[in-house]
């Protein structure tokens, strides 16, 4: 198994990434040698996390030190542009059209990629947990906002992964979400 976030090679049966930590949507069991101080489970060498309560291996071997990384996030449109998502301290974007009359300026602007106006200015909201996990709110139900073919109600977070198809009216769109180094 792989894990969604960080793209780390999972042992069997691990319920959340040892490496970040964010919980995996299978449950897949092998030979391990890290126990967790919290729930007992023993885990892989070279564990950051515990495999299954997401806990922190403390005492886990030292890893050479590795390059710091930063999620990314962004869409890729029916025509492949990319359009990505500003650097944003909250881990919250606001996804929706620029409407200059009214001062709206949506953080993912997606006006460009409308020509019929089905994205309302104000459309959805991303978010971005602390354990890196994206989630999307539909912020209107005018235009309705889908994932996957599936409508979504509007104020109910829905997790989302990479590869997912997002349409925000007729806007049709590809989430995707990766790690990219960070200067240090």
């Amino acid at each position: 198994m792989i894990c969604p976030n960080c793209g780390a090679e999972q042992p069997d049966g691990a319920r959340f990434c040892n490496q970040c930590g964010t919980r995996l949507s299978e449950q897949v069991v092998t030979a391990v040698q890290l126990t967790c101080p919290r729930c007992g489970y023993v885990n892989p060498e070279g564990s950051k996390f515990c495999g299954e309560c997401g806990a922190p291996l403390v005492g886990s071997p030292q890893q050479p030190p590795r390059r710091r990384t930063q999620v990314v996030l962004h869409f890729v449109s029916r025509t492949g542009s990319i359009i990505r998502f500003p650097p944003n301290p909250t881990n919250t974007w606001l996804i929706g059209r620029e409407d200059p009359v009214s001062n709206i300026y949506p953080d993912v602007d997606l006006t460009d990629y409308d020509p019929d106006r089905t994205v309302s200015r104000r459309h959805a909201r991303i978010t971005l947990s602390a354990g890196n996990q994206p989630t999307i709110v539909s912020l209107t139900t005018t235009n309705w906002t889908r994932i996957n073919g599936t409508r979504i109600e509007a104020g109910q977070p829905v997790l989302l992964c990479t590869g997912d198809q997002i349409e925000f009216g007729r806007c049709a769109v590809t989430f995707e979400i990766a790690n990219a180094p960070t200067d240090e």
